[in-house]
């Protein structure tokens, strides 16, 4: 993750890819949602996210989850085991099947 906080953002569709250096053991990762677009909003329901030492790539699936909305803008905050913390801000899509 690059901090990508400060002006640009992601696209999220249906699912946030992104991938996560891990240099120490086997861990689980700390994470949040924000919703920038409604701060007050809940993000409910965010999966437990299992980290291999060395690069992570992680996929969390947002389609099933009711907390997301399309077009709403969101902040990941991720803390890394190193106590280092990233932020990415993501437009969420819905894709329609």
């Amino acid at each position: 993750i690059e901090d990508l906080a400060q002006g640009n953002f992601y696209l999220a569709k249906n699912e946030l890819l992104f991938a996560v250096k891990n240099v120490y053991d086997k861990n689980t990762l700390s994470y949040q949602i924000k919703c920038i677009t409604q701060p007050d909003q809940k993000i409910k329901k965010l999966p437990q996210i299992k980290l291999e030492r060395g690069i992570n790539h992680v996929t969390i699936d947002l389609s099933e989850n009711r907390s997301f909305i399309d077009g709403y803008y969101y902040i990941l905050t991720v803390k890394l085991p190193s106590g280092e913390e990233k932020q990415l801000r993501f437009l969420y899509k819905k894709e329609q099947e």
